[in-house]
């Protein structure tokens, strides 16, 4: 309790400070590139994508978890890592920026992550290697195009890195549109700032490139029984006892368009999402109003302005 009342103390005395105040010179966010022009390679991983064969059983496709209509994102968690643990499906929107693959982060590179999913049992559980076997059309255009093996994974991460997302309203805003997000989504962002979440969601995709315990303060779990308290973050890989409770810091853009959040989907609401983060890692407690502007500079993250697929 000491330790939340300090936090929170020390982080309070900049809340009072008003938007027009902030300078937003050399930003921790910056903007979103464009992705690269979708090749002949992307071509063939988009079919990949779709097509239910690419896995063992022929009956679930990459897109089946992924969902193009939700942002390339799920509906709530499945099971991963064979099987031992039921996670959030994450976007794949930005996919080919980020630094940290998957919940634990434990993927350094796009292929190494594309990999892991086709050969994990609890999702494609396919052979990398032989998967285009059972698709000779297209192992016959990856072929063709002289794609490196294993070509299911090159074309794939080929695809995925056109998922790019530029141009958001709040992009704009980083080059000088002054007027491309509202007043209070820029109080929002001086919240963000302010409460400090931006020291974890930074970058071009306002995070997925550092990992972080998922209860510094240590009474998420007994707040909160619906989160999944048996989940053990990267340890679930590494098997360290180090590593557990760790956790990939999730990226925040597009994320109005994602929910449920958390790693376990146990947050069904971004407000609900932003109010037990500031509480559970920073120790400040958000009133109404001050979640309502976080989450209206969220929002501005997303070209599409952050509408949740239903």
């Amino acid at each position: 309790m000491l330790r939340r009342l300090a936090v929170a103390a020390t982080l309070a005395l900049a809340l009072s400070a008003r938007a027009d105040d902030v300078d937003y010179g050399g930003d921790p966010i910056t903007p979103v590139p464009p992705p690269p022009p979708a090749d002949a390679a992307a071509e063939v991983g988009r079919a990949l994508f779709a097509d239910p064969r690419l896995a063992a059983d022929g009956r679930r496709s990459c897109a089946g978890c992924h969902d193009p209509a939700r942002a390339y994102a799920g509906d709530g968690p499945r099971p991963a890592h064979r099987g031992r643990v039921r996670r959030d499906v994450p976007t794949l929107l930005n996919a080919g920026l980020l630094a940290l693959f998957g919940w634990g982060g434990d993927a350094r590179r796009l292929e190494e992550a594309v990999a892991a999913c086709l050969e994990d049992p609890a999702r494609m559980g396919t052979d990398p290697e032989t998967a285009l076997v059972r698709l000779p059309e297209l192992e016959a255009r990856a072929r063709a195009l002289g794609l490196a093996p294993p070509r299911a994974v090159t074309a794939l991460a080929a695809f995925l890195r056109t998922l790019n997302t530029p141009d958001s309203p709040f992009d704009r805003f980083l080059r000088g549109e002054t007027t491309a997000i509202s007043e209070e989504a820029r109080e929002g962002y001086h919240l963000f700032r302010d409460v400090g979440c931006i020291h974890c969601h930074n970058g071009a995709l306002a995070g997925g490139n550092v990992r972080q315990p998922i209860d510094p303060l240590g009474d998420l779990f007994d707040e909160h029984r619906e989160v999944n308290a048996e989940d053990p973050g990267l340890a679930v890989v590494t098997g360290r006892d180090d590593d557990r409770r760790i956790f990939r810091v999730p990226p925040l853009r597009n994320v109005a368009r994602t929910p449920p959040y958390y790693f376990d989907g146990s947050m069904e609401t971004l407000e609900e999402a932003v109010e037990e983060m500031a509480e559970h890692m920073a120790g400040i407690d958000l009133t109404r109003e001050e979640i309502a502007r976080i989450v209206a500079f969220l929002r501005s993250l997303d070209p599409a302005g952050g509408e949740a697929a239903r």
